[in-house]
């Protein structure tokens, strides 16, 4: 098989993966988990990182990420008490 009818076939497969997951969004990021966490496992964790970003990678790729949580962490930001005005080398009248 010709390098062009290999491409041309790799891309079918991943857009038919693709559209698998868009349709089924739970089954394809329990797959996902699964694939990188055998990989992790098989590299003895020295890839996590790598393995991690692919991961995350494919799930935007693929329209199933998982929604950013909300922050619910909140400033408070208290005004600064007033400091007396710093004595003066001048004499006053």
């Amino acid at each position: 098989m010709s390098l062009i009818r290999k491409l041309a076939a790799l891309g079918v497969a991943a857009e038919a993966a693709r559209r698998y997951a868009q349709k089924n969004p739970q089954k394809a990021r329990e797959l996902t988990e699964k694939a990188a966490s055998f990989a992790d496992q098989r590299t003895g964790g020295k890839y996590h990182g790598q393995i991690e970003s692919a991961r995350r990678k494919l799930a935007d790729l693929g329209g199933y990420a998982a929604p950013e949580p909300p922050l619910t962490a909140q400033a408070v930001i208290t005004p600064p008490e007033p400091r007396p005005a710093p004595p003066t080398p001048y004499k006053r009248g």
